[in-house]
């Protein structure tokens, strides 16, 4: 995180400790040649639009005031979206008996079958492992996931 992020976490965390709400990430960041300044928040039962206009209207208050951001920028306050990457051991545990897509830095085996992702249900986290139960073939399985394999993991849309 850069310090100018920094300097934007500081300041949006406690107006979403306030309203309930998770600040997840901030980043600043260019598309199509504009300057983004991007808060993504997150909450138990779901963000609403009144949730990220309430962030967007403090936040742009305070930043109308301090002016950390020489040029010029659009504040973007969002959702991280029903699909969320799980960043942190932190956001992994909250999310046991959620269903997740896990991608393998190396691919493992299941059943004579080699895969370089699952999807299922995180049913625990261990130390250096993920407690997974997927449905293989009609079948629930639960299978162990070395935690230093992961390359990504977040949250899925089960269908």
């Amino acid at each position: 995180m850069t310090k100018l992020e920094q300097t934007v976490w500081d300041l949006t965390k406690p107006i979403c400790e306030a309203n309930n709400l998770e600040l997840v990430e901030v980043n600043l960041k260019k598309e199509f040649g504009e300057t983004i300044l991007e808060v993504l928040i997150d909450k138990e039962d779901g963000v609403s639009i009144d949730d990220t206009t309430l962030v967007n209207e403090e936040l742009g208050k305070l930043l109308d005031v301090l002016d950390p951001i020489s040029n010029a920028y659009l504040l973007e306050v969002s959702s991280v979206g029903i699909e969320r990457v799980l960043k942190s051991s932190e956001d992994v545990k909250k999310s046991i008996n959620k269903y997740v897509h896990i991608e393998f830095n190396d691919p493992i085996m299941i059943e004579n079958n080699k895969t370089s992702y699952i999807e299922g249900t995180l049913l625990d986290v261990l130390e250096n492992t993920y407690i997974v139960q997927i449905n293989l073939k009609g079948r629930m399985k639960k299978i162990e996931v070395l935690i230093n394999n992961v390359k990504l993991i977040r949250l899925a849309i089960k269908f």
